[in-house]
């Protein structure tokens, strides 16, 4: 190792920072040393996790949506459920496309986040016997008058 920055390593440095690890791929294989700062960015980098991989031939199609993630799908969840108990007499099919609307998705995103957020609490209540999502679950069995 050396303790001095080269322009190649700054340049590797500042692709890593966009994602991009080629050129440090390529100083690595050239033999090129590295300076001992920028092995220790890199093994805190590798510690933690953040190297994100970026294909050069995206996928055809559209993008998954990374706002579908548990919380949000269980917030989701939650408020359809909510809207069933302060409306009860509505269609269903009219609170989804409200939700729908509210989150700016389409009808297939809305109905995967609704059945991922009841999965999830469906797996908290189940593995880790967690008596809230037991209470998310059943939001409208307490307002037909049924006890849990």
């Amino acid at each position: 190792m050396v303790d001095e920055w080269t322009h190649e390593q700054l340049d590797a440095l500042d692709a890593l920072k966009n994602g991009d690890a080629s050129p440090l791929v390529a100083l690595l294989i050239n033999g090129d040393l590295l300076c001992s700062d920028f092995k220790d960015i890199i093994q805190q980098r590798l510690d933690k996790g953040e190297f994100i991989w970026r294909e050069d031939k995206p996928k055809v199609g559209r993008p998954v949506s990374s706002r579908l993630n548990e919380l949000f799908c269980i917030n989701v969840f939650i408020k359809k459920q909510k809207l069933r108990k302060a409306e009860p007499h509505r269609r269903v099919v009219e609170i989804e496309q409200q939700l729908a609307e509210t989150h700016a998705l389409n009808a297939d995103d809305l109905l995967r986040a609704i059945t991922r957020g009841k999965q999830c609490l469906e797996y908290f209540e189940k593995n880790h016997e967690m008596p809230w999502s037991r209470e998310m679950l059943n939001l409208n069995k307490k307002s037909r008058g049924k006890t849990l």
